[in-house]
């Protein structure tokens, strides 16, 4: 991609806001919206059909981000390789975002498992026509590797923007908006945030290479059988699945251990989201000091360890039967009298301690998979970034899917105040799903970035 000299791009970067919010909107909302708890609205599926649902329909990434990406690369229009797929992937993606809050039968039944599915499935579909040919573009502007990472810094903080406004401004309009009110006054701010990004990139974009050699199975297999390659894949998507799992636990946790009313959820999103974005300097300058590698690494460790005190609120000596909200600020809503201050102070601790790892997860993966394209690039004399992009995203993003079935797996054994199990299930799952992802993280051979893509070190 031709420019003129460093840019911010900062209407590129804040595209990643409304991504972000497509993508929470579907990760955290329908397991909650289609199987609530007890008490909390009508159940249109059983938590584990809610669960097959979306992992059923999140496997059309494992075809479509290649693919996507493969085209893309090899796309020859007047605005160039990416552009096209934005502009004209945005409605699309809005659009059926919306239709998954709107079940057509009153109740349970196959008629809503298949609805959710099909839906489900065209959302990821068009999702991966918007979000692939956007984060390809990174290793096009990015003229050095601390351009890549400073790029990657700003979509990390305006990404963990986006999860602010849905999983806090989402829930809380969730009460007087209902789900589908909520999601789409939010879809239509996305909408707004990937046109400013559009707008950016018009008359930046390159047209594509023209000894574009590799057909679509040979140049994806070139790349995933790199080391470097299928060792980041493997042990990230395994550390997205853990962090996804106590996210979509997370209004569980919320309403049945905390037991906060439902539109008092988002406070469980807000508390390590404002931890994570106070820790992004920090992690910026230790990422461009250490190196991406140990900080993934550092922050793999740290959550697992978080994840096992998922366990912790409400088990300390002394806090059953502890002062109440209640009691100790005078409230007279009915709700506050059910929540313990002690289980209450003990969980939002949890939650600023997960912030660490949560500020790394957003951060430090883009300026990865920019080492990745450059090594790809160096290895095969070729650019295909968006293929590059779509083979990880294909797998990544199913991660998320994946997370959401163990949870609803782990709730059969109890998703209500009064039989909890299931719930405390979740922190563990977790911690042994990131760990693993750990141990294949510690082969990934890029210490130096960059460099190591330059020199074609493996």
């Amino acid at each position: 991609m031709t420019t003129t000299g460093p840019r911010r791009f900062l209407g590129y970067s804040f595209g990643n806001a409304g991504i972000a919010v497509l993508r929470q909107i579907v990760v955290f909302m329908p397991l909650y919206f289609y199987s609530p708890p007890p008490g909390q609205g009508r159940e249109y599926l059983r938590a584990t059909a809610v669960g097959l649902a979306l992992f059923l329909a999140r496997l059309v990434d494992v075809v479509s981000d290649p693919v996507v990406g493969y085209w893309s690369d090899r796309t020859r229009h007047r605005w160039g390789k990416r552009l096209p797929y934005i502009v004209f992937g945005t409605p699309l993606w809005i659009l059926f975002t919306v239709l998954i809050f709107t079940p057509p039968a009153a109740g349970h039944g196959t008629t809503n498992l298949v609805y959710l599915a099909v839906v489900g499935s065209l959302f990821f579909l068009s999702m991966t026509v918007v979000q692939i040919p956007y984060m390809a573009v990174l290793p096009e502007i990015a003229w050095h590797e601390q351009d890549a990472v400073r790029v990657a810094a700003r979509m990390g903080k305006f990404y963990i923007l986006g999860v602010l406004l849905i999983l806090v401004g989402g829930w809380f309009l969730a009460g007087p908006c209902g789900f589908l009110g909520s999601a789409t006054i939010f879809a239509l701010f996305a909408g707004v945030a990937l046109a400013l990004a559009a707008a950016e990139l018009f008359g930046l974009e390159q047209r594509p290479v023209e000894n574009y050699r590799h057909r679509f199975w040979s140049g994806a297999l070139a790349i995933v059988r790199e080391r470097p390659f299928w060792t980041y894949l493997v042990g990230h998507s395994l550390f997205v699945c853990g962090y996804y799992c106590i996210l979509v636990a997370c209004p569980f946790y919320a309403t049945e251990i905390v037991r906060l009313p439902r539109a008092f959820t988002g406070l469980f999103f807000l508390i390590p989201m404002l931890s994570a974005i106070v820790l992004t300097p920090l992690v910026e300058r230790l990422t461009l000091r250490a190196g991406k590698k140990p900080v993934m690494l550092a922050a793999m460790i740290a959550f697992s360890a978080f994840a096992l005190l998922w366990f912790l609120p409400g088990k300390l000596p002394g806090i059953e039967g502890g002062a109440t909200l209640a009691g100790a600020l005078g409230l007279e809503a009915g709700w506050a009298s059910s929540v313990n201050l002690g289980v209450a102070a003990e969980a939002m601790l949890l939650f600023v301690l997960i912030g660490a790892p949560v500020a790394v997860q957003m951060l430090v993966p883009p300026a990865l998979v920019a080492d990745l394209v450059v090594y790809d690039q160096r290895r095969n004399g070729q650019r295909r970034e968006s293929l590059v992009y779509g083979l990880q995203g294909g797998i990544e993003k199913n991660a998320v899917m994946v997370a959401t079935l163990v949870v609803s797996l782990a709730l059969q054994g109890g998703k209500a105040a009064a039989d909890p199990a299931g719930i405390y299930l979740v922190g563990p799952a977790a911690a042994g799903l990131t760990l693993l992802g750990c141990l294949v993280f510690l082969l990934y051979p890029l210490k130096k970035g960059w460099q190591d893509s330059t020199t074609g070190d493996s």
